[in-house]
């Protein structure tokens, strides 16, 4: 509905969507003991430690419509999480096709450019300088190197945005909720929350008759 709302008020080439992925960190109210380094007596210790989980969100750069979230453990790495994401994309019969994938190099693999291509996506991921792409088992890598952008990798940053707005004064989201479940709903709620507030302000320039601009457009 927030892509509908925003494909209103300005003519934009169809497939040309702009999406990024990134994660951020939720602080909770639970402790964890960990074994870790103490300076002060020079040895490792077990000490109390605050329990952490992560925000991943997937979104349309143009005017930061999220498209999927999703709230794991704090030691997740991104790069699995983002397939994850896509198969949801699809089975929810999300059309992307044509769009591109913005994202840093802790997504460059070779199954995230292969997932990203199945879809019909374009992968624009900044790629480690000391990797190579003459193994053919990295093919999707390699056809993807072929095709980055950096003018438009520079959009990526712009999912920032979202994590800005929502962290609180701590720079951490707050989730209270201890329950694994009411975690997951906790992302999901964000999430909605955040395209309520998108598709509020699309309606409400509408309404009074002022043109929005997309942010990728506008720089």
């Amino acid at each position: 509905m927030c892509l509908q709302e925003s494909a209103a008020g300005y003519k934009k080439e169809e497939g040309l969507l702009l999406l990024a992925s990134d994660s951020t960190g939720i602080e909770t109210d639970r402790y964890d003991y960990e074994v870790r380094p103490v300076k002060k007596n020079k040895k490792f210790e077990l000490i109390r430690v605050k329990h952490y989980l992560r925000w991943h969100v997937i979104a349309v750069l143009d005017h930061l419509v999220i498209m999927n979230v999703r709230t794991t453990n704090k030691n997740t790495h991104d790069s699995p999480v983002l397939r994850t994401i896509l198969i949801r994309l699809e089975k929810y019969g999300t059309n992307l096709a044509g769009s591109i994938f913005n994202a840093d190099s802790g997504y460059d693999g070779e199954n995230n450019y292969k997932s990203i291509f199945m879809i019909i996506m374009f992968p624009n991921i900044r790629q480690k300088i000391n990797d190579r792409n003459e193994d053919k088992k990295r093919k999707y890598r390699k056809k993807a190197s072929e095709i980055f952008n950096i003018s438009l990798y520079h959009y990526r940053g712009l999912i920032e945005g979202i994590f800005g707005a929502e962290e609180t004064a701590h720079h951490q989201l707050y989730c209270r909720f201890r329950l694994k479940n009411n975690q997951k709903r906790f992302g999901l709620i964000m999430g909605i929350g955040w395209n309520m507030g998108v598709l509020n302000r699309l309606q409400c320039a509408k309404r009074i008759e002022i043109k929005m601009t997309p942010y990728v457009t506008s720089n």
